[in-house]
């Protein structure tokens, strides 16, 4: 029964037409070529990661090909793990184009890990020794060789990921006797399986592709229509990846097709044989082996001509291997071994002309000493690694002369290591000094807030603790000063009330004194006074011994005082005058000798105040002035050093703490202000990246933010869901990597935090988790922006991490790769940054509102929000598998917003 066609409609895009009804043809001319290449051990496995099932896929294809399908071990070249570095895929295809002719065919099979670049449409293999994502060798490469065969059938079998890369999309009618040049993949643009065959040893796609193979041969010849058409369903049932099959783009493709045709059956002998002509494949090996043979006798009779250099006896033998490597017979190994031979010969003198003008060089600089010790080393032990194999008079001199600049480096490490020893004592007596300092400081803010102490004595105990922590700087000190100011101002209040006090009961005195004269010089119980103030004649006023009562005083209470960094809502009330008749009766009491019996009032002079705080004493004030009622403690203001537990309102410092309750869960943040700070990296700094241009960015609002990433109590008291159950959601067969209500949350999505959406500025959903909280708490919690969660993580800095550069110091404040143990830990058990901020490096990735960019824009920008439509998110601050490098400040990195990793936390801010 022939193969059904699958009813897929990609097969229409991609020009697979039924399959060819073509009867077998008559034997060919010309060799099968098979490339075989296969890596399964990477050497850089921090970019790739080891497959398992290449070289066996490998294998049993080519023990396929060789026992059904005609394919020679003499035309067979295999390069599989350390044998498929780039240079040698590059060799073997240069030298494999000079073998081939017209009416051969060529079999390329990959096995190994493919890429594709979404944005550019450009994809490539990875050879064995790919460091970097643009060391793979393009399609473009990959087109080249295809176009430069000159062989009539090239045929491409991917066995990786994005092989479909390399396809047109033009149609053909299969024909046989055209050219072609054709891809068939494991599949399209996407990853595919490593394993799945049913025995566990192989590739799902090379496992269907030797049935396939087998079944189509059991019935004669068929071309790779027939082959695709055949493997398709069993691959597309049993795995997620979808085979593909045509074209390779621009390789002057002309519509035909690469036919297999299975090794005739032999007949049974019979009495008379009648030998057969050798075939076309054996005609080429023989004429090649001729070929060979005699080129081989016409390099000998060069070889031992003693006018021939060396290097010509070289470059003889390798344009010789270049025309007949892979020609078997023993005269291409023996000139193998004469190249070899001439090589070294070539390589030895060279090395010892070399080494000895070298050693000159070396000479020189040795004695002008003008390099450190320690490059002077490493150059010495370069000229004895470079030379190892040269044996000259010197060498003894040259390893005194190492010993000698090692002893120095020596000298010198133990020297800077003392050094470094006694900045660190002396940085751990500063931060001790700090510390004392801060509790000296708690101290002195516990009393401005109790107010216990007399201005005059608050302003004495600041001068004294600024002029003693003088050499000091710490970010509480500006508001310090402007306490200092306010307890200045009181103070100086207080002084004048007590002078006009004072002058008060003077002129009090001094009139009852000259009352009592005016009584004894005049002992008649009533004098006669004038009419009226200042007239001749008015009736006399009586004369009394009660004396005047004392003129209202204020009592001034330190908040009546305006604070200098905060000042009060409302305006200060205005004065009011002594009245003016009340100066005239005074006068005219004392002028014309009345009794001090009168009662003389005016009105109280009052200081500036806040609204409602001003108070008057409702008693005449204490002869002795020098006593003033206890001030009052200020009211709180957004300046002052009171401590904040709320989010509802911006903090008074960095690193203020706020808290809420939810579900019976605290979250607790810290305040980031509003300010201006450089993203990014210098392009000096270790470990930088490209996509760190260094930008200034302003941040016109400040934001709290989670003072540590959310845990797994949170999570769950407001998604109700566990982190194993988050870990079933992408595979239950990962190991948790740690568990409980104190640690990070992690295999959490970007989607599940904020909800599903593709482009504009990001809002959570109401069945997210920022969503729910904020429905929870009545906040508007979010992501942070990518420039958000810098600013906060740096806190002031400019260094590759929150509290400098080195990185041996980075295990005091983050769990990365080597203190983690390939775990998570619970949060808060590091260093906080000096905005007490936890674990911003290390521990888990952390999610950011942004789309991610390809870098940062440079030059100034206000409130970035990144963006506005992508396919990743930011990702930032590194994790427990990271090394330093990516742990650093200004380090980015990216995840698509669906994906939940064992390594994938977040935390969140509340703007304001």
């Amino acid at each position: 029964m022939p193969p059904q066609e699958p009813s897929n409609p990609r097969h229409r895009d991609l020009g697979v037409p039924t399959p060819d009804p073509e009867p077998v043809s008559a034997p060919r001319e010309g060799d099968d070529w098979l490339v075989l290449i296969a890596i399964d051990q990477y050497a850089h496995g921090g970019l790739l990661t080891p497959l398992n099932c290449c070289r066996s896929d490998a294998e049993a294809l080519r023990d396929l090909l060789h026992a059904k399908f005609g394919f020679t071990p003499e035309c067979t070249i295999e390069l599989f793990d350390q044998g498929a570095r780039e240079r040698d895929i590059r060799r073997t295809m240069d030298r494999l184009q000079k073998m081939v002719q017209p009416e051969d065919r060529v079999l390329i099979s990959f096995s190994g890990h493919g890429w594709f670049n979404e944005e550019t449409k450009l994809g490539c293999w990875f050879a064995q020794d790919a460091e970097h994502e643009s060391d793979g060798i393009p399609n473009s490469l990959l087109r080249d060789w295809c176009r430069a065969f000159k062989a009539r059938h090239v045929l491409v079998v991917a066995d990786s990921c994005f092989s479909g890369s390399l396809l047109t999309r033009s149609a053909y009618a299969p024909d046989t006797d055209r050219k072609s040049r054709e891809i068939l993949g494991a599949g399209g643009l996407h990853p595919v399986a490593d394993s799945g065959s049913p025995d566990g040893n192989h590739s799902v796609f090379n496992h269907y592709l030797r049935e396939s193979l087998e079944r189509l041969g059991a019935k004669g010849s068929f071309v790779t229509n027939e082959l695709f058409v055949d493997l398709y369903t069993p691959v597309r049932a049993n795995s997620r990846q979808e085979p593909v099959k045509g074209p390779i783009n621009d390789t002057f493709h002309e519509g035909g097709q690469f036919r297999f045709v299975p090794t005739a059956v032999t007949a049974p002998p019979s009495h008379t044989t009648t030998a057969s002509p050798p075939s076309g494949t054996e005609t080429a090996g023989i004429r090649a082996r001729s070929d060979a043979r005699r080129a081989f006798a016409e390099a000998m009779a060069l070889d031992e001509d003693p006018h021939v250099t060396l290097e010509e006896r070289v470059e003889m033998w390798e344009d010789y291997l270049n025309r007949f490597a892979l020609v078997s017979i023993p005269e291409v190994a023996a000139a193998r071994e004469r190249r070899e031979h001439w090589t070294g010969e070539v390589a030895r003198v060279n090395a010892s002309r070399d080494a000895r003008e070298e050693l000159e060089q070396l000479r020189r600089i040795d004695e002008a000493a003008k390099l450190p010790a320690a490059e002077m080393v490493a150059v010495i032990e370069r000229f004895l690694t470079k030379h190892a194999g040269v044996d000259f008079p010197e060498l003894p001199r040259v390893r005194e002369r190492l010993g000698h600049w090692k002893h120095i480096v020596a000298e010198q490490v133990a020297a800077e290591r003392e050094r470094t020893a006694q900045r660190l004592r002396e940085e751990e007596a500063r931060a001790a000094a700090r510390r004392a300092v801060r509790q000296e400081l708690e101290a002195l803010r516990q009393s401005d807030k109790a107010a216990k102490l007399p201005p005059i004595e608050m302003v004495a105990a600041i001068e004294g603790f600024l002029s003693k922590h003088a050499a000091v700087e710490l970010p509480e000190f500006p508001d310090l000063r402007g306490r200092l100011v306010h307890w200045k101002q009181v103070a100086a209040e207080q002084a004048r009330v007590e002078r006009e006090s004072e002058a008060r009961y003077r002129a009090e005195q001094e009139a009852k004194a000259v009352a009592i004269a005016v009584s004894i010089a005049n002992p008649v119980g009533h004098i006669q006074a004038p009419t009226s103030l200042g007239t001749p004649g008015s009736a006399p006023a009586p004369v009394t011994s009660t004396p005047a009562p004392s003129p209202v005083v204020p009592r001034i209470a330190p908040a009546d005082i305006p604070d200098p960094i905060h000042p009060p809502a409302k305006a200060f009330a205005p004065r009011k005058p002594l009245g003016r008749g009340a100066k005239v009766l005074l006068g005219a009491i004392i002028l014309t000798g009345l009794s001090v019996g009168g009662v003389v009032t005016y009105d109280a002079v009052r200081p500036p105040s806040y609204e409602g705080i001003y108070q008057v004493a409702s008693a005449p004030p204490s002869p002795t002035p020098s006593r003033l009622p206890t001030p009052r403690p200020p009211t709180p203001s957004p300046g002052s050093m009171a401590p904040i537990g709320s989010i509802n309102r911006p903090g008074a410092n960095p690193g203020d703490r706020g808290t809420i309750t939810v579900n019976g869960v605290e979250f607790a943040f810290r305040w980031c202000p509003a300010d201006t700070f450089t993203m990014g990296s210098p392009s000096s700094e270790e470990g930088r990246d490209e996509d760190e241009v260094q930008t200034r960015v302003t941040l016109t609002k400040g934001f709290w933010m989670s003072e540590t990433e959310v845990t797994q109590a949170q999570w769950k008291a407001i998604m109700g869901s566990t982190v194993a159950q988050q870990r079933d959601k992408m595979d239950a067969s990962l190991s948790l990597r740690g568990e409980g209500g104190n640690y990070p949350m992690y295999h959490v999505s970007w989607n599940e935090i904020m909800g599903e959406q593709s482009s504009g500025r990001p809002v959570p959903t109401a069945d997210s988790f920022l969503g729910k909280l904020n429905a929870a708490s009545g906040q508007s919690f979010t992501l942070p922006t990518e420039a958000q969660w810098e600013y906060a993580c740096r806190a002031g800095t400019a260094t590759r991490f929150g509290f400098g550069d080195s990185d041996s110091m980075l295990g005091d404040s983050a769990w990365y790769t080597e203190n983690a143990n390939s775990t998570t830990h619970p949060v808060g058990e590091k260093e906080p940054n000096e905005w007490g901020l936890r674990d911003m490096h290390g521990n888990v990735y952390e999610w950011c509102a942004d789309w991610y960019a390809n870098t940062l824009p440079g030059g100034s920008t206000t409130d970035p929000t990144g963006p506005g439509t992508g396919t990743v998110r930011v990702i930032r601050g590194g994790s427990w598998y990271c090394r330093p490098t990516y742990a650093r400040s200004a380090n980015r990195n990216w995840d698509t917003p669906d994906d939940r990793g064992g390594d994938l936390g977040f935390r969140f801010v509340s703007p304001q």
